[in-house]
């Protein structure tokens, strides 16, 4: 039988491109790949992911233009000087034909065939919640930022700080929010959507926490500060939920549900936590529920691009922490400035939620809008 193998000459950026990829895998497996073994191995051989991954780096490069992205998308190819020439002519008809596509849905109003111009609804919803996301999490970090330098000592505080009471506490609480954002950001560049909505979680249960303990000051004396003193020496953990007082002998319970916060802080919380904490906790465990949603790929095209309705999610929460803080024992510009910004959040986040309401309405998007209107 004949050998269908072909030989193709490659450039050296490729051949330089093989030589990491084949000392990789020998660096990993101890031999060398044979023919049967794939030679960009990470894609888990998956067409889709492959190609959504490649888009999401143009896209993120900020360099190549979205018409060449979208006939990419179309084509599975990408047309250049250098390989034109080994292009038949009906592949390259086909590159040019994707750009026109790509153009002529983008020009044609929404309003002259909804189905058609799906496309260009979805492209207008993702690059304005791209845009809102991106500057309202540089605006998050600056105002977390601002609160911590006016409530703490910037000398000492970073490596001796201590929780001796709940403005401590809230100062962790924004602390910790302000890293989960950073790594929020990194997910949904990297469009990692399902451990981007387990960092919601965090966040959820951070502003749950804040709203419970402050509602009521002697449930955080009990279930907070004792865990505090175990930091500091005073206490001992004499199981997971036991904490003794080392010198008055007293045990303390510190278990404490998040259900029973929310239930407690009031508000709308038992409802979010109804709706929403079941589902972002499938992310954190080994649920089976998530199946689907860790093994199918988005239309890069055609769906709206969950990683940014995660980060509408994050800056709902975030704004429900500041919403925490102006209830505390604050004045003077630094009030001022965060009720500045929640209003000029809560207004961002209102025209979101009402554009995602309106493309699909969910239960979420509802009661966001219920609790921000």
């Amino acid at each position: 039988m004949k050998d269908s193998k072909v030989k193709i000459s490659l450039n050296q950026e490729l051949n330089e491109m093989f030589k990491i990829k084949f000392n990789n895998f020998k660096n990993t497996f101890g031999r060398e790949p044979n023919d049967n073994d794939p030679v960009f191995y990470e894609f888990i051989n998956r067409q889709t992911e492959h190609n959504n991954k490649i888009i999401r780096t143009m896209r993120n490069s900020e360099v190549v233009e979205e018409q060449i992205i979208y006939a990419f998308y179309i084509t599975g190819r990408i047309l250049t000087k250098g390989n034109i020439k080994y292009l038949s002519k009906d592949e390259i008809n086909e590159w040019s034909e994707s750009i026109n596509e790509y153009n002529n849905l983008l020009e044609e109003p929404i309003e002259a065939n909804k189905y058609t111009n799906l496309l260009k609804i979805v492209t207008t919803i993702n690059n304005f919640l791209k845009d809102l996301c991106e500057s309202h999490f540089r605006d998050i970090d600056t105002v977390f930022s601002v609160f911590i330098n006016n409530n703490t000592n910037q000398e000492t505080w970073c490596n001796k700080y201590e929780i001796n009471n709940f403005m401590d506490y809230v100062i962790f609480c924004i602390y910790k929010t302000k890293k989960d954002i950073e790594t929020l950001e990194m997910l949904i560049k990297e469009g990692l959507v399902e451990n981007a909505f387990a960092t919601v979680r965090f966040i959820f249960e951070t502003y749950i926490n804040l709203a419970g303990f402050r509602m009521d000051k002697d449930l955080f004396k009990e279930k907070i500060l004792p865990l505090a003193g175990v930091e500091k020496g005073t206490h001992c953990r004499l199981s997971k939920n036991k904490v003794k007082d080392l010198n008055i002998g007293k045990v303390y319970d510190i278990s404490v549900k998040i259900k029973d916060l929310a239930t407690k802080s009031g508000n709308n919380n038992i409802a979010f936590y109804n709706i929403l904490y079941s589902n972002l906790s499938q992310y954190i465990h080994v649920d089976i529920f998530s199946t689907k949603k860790y093994f199918s790929e988005p239309d890069p095209f055609y769906d709206i691009d969950e990683c940014f309705i995660v980060g509408i999610f994050s800056l709902f929460f975030c704004l429900k922490i500041l919403e925490e803080v102006i209830e505390l024992n604050i004045e003077g510009q630094l009030l001022l400035d965060i009720k500045y910004f929640i209003n000029k959040l809560k207004s961002s986040l209102i025209l979101s939620l009402r554009t995602l309401n309106e493309y699909e309405m969910t239960p979420i998007y509802s009661l966001m809008l219920y609790d921000l209107e």
